[in-house]
């Protein structure tokens, strides 16, 4: 396998995630991370506490997550995956482990890892100092797609681009608009470093 033959890693690479590395525990983690629901419950408990921490204002930062990944999603199942129209490895490919089923239709990107990747950029962005801790759930989905053998490692890589893309472009739109969502705090995202409760009880004593 030559350095350079992108492809042949890619293959590899699949291989080893999907046939390879594998265990009964994992086996189970990854069949459940493929349902919608585990990321409706998560984006319902990130939602509560955004809203508990921030009020209001941080109606914009779901708002944001809701446009970034309506859009990434667009992008990526109507438009992408039939330009590319690359199959599956379930189609492609003999002898994949496929613990969720054989997928039919196109691959590139993973949808699962575009709309991830856009959540966690939008709540990262918003979370700041503790942003980076959104990395390990784009991270444990992105895996998962290619451990149960739906998705090549290339086209999650694909997807991460895709929804890094769309989340940054809608965050920026997102902090111009800012101010008219919530005035009283200027332009961005609510300020992280403030502890629960300091917002209001500061906002109260400028009053």
């Amino acid at each position: 396998m030559e350095p350079w033959d992108l492809g042949a890693w890619d293959l590899w690479l699949f291989r080893r995630i999907n046939g390879d590395w594998t265990g009964a525990a994992l086996d189970a983690i990854a069949k459940g991370m493929q349902p919608a629901l585990p990321g409706i419950i998560l984006g319902a408990i990130v939602a509560y506490w955004l809203y508990r921490r921030h009020g209001k204002s941080a109606i914009g930062v779901i708002v944001a997550c809701v446009v970034a990944v309506a859009v990434a999603d667009v992008l990526a199942a109507q438009f992408i995956k039939p330009l590319v129209a690359r199959p599956r490895p379930t189609v492609a490919l003999e002898g994949v482990r496929m613990l969720v089923g054989k997928k039919s239709g196109f691959g590139f990107p993973s949808n699962h890892a575009t709309n991830i990747a856009a959540v966690c950029w939008i709540l990262g962005l918003s979370m700041r100092r503790y942003g980076w801790l959104m990395f390990a759930p784009a991270f444990i989905v992105g895996y998962s797609r290619v451990y149960v053998g739906v998705h090549y490692p290339s086209d999650v890589a694909g997807g991460y681009l895709l929804g890094t893309v769309v989340a940054v472009s809608v965050w920026l739109i997102y902090q111009e608009l800012a101010f008219l969502l919530f005035p009283d705090k200027g332009k961005g995202a609510p300020d992280q470093g403030e502890a629960p409760g300091e917002a209001s009880s500061s906002s109260t004593g400028r009053k």
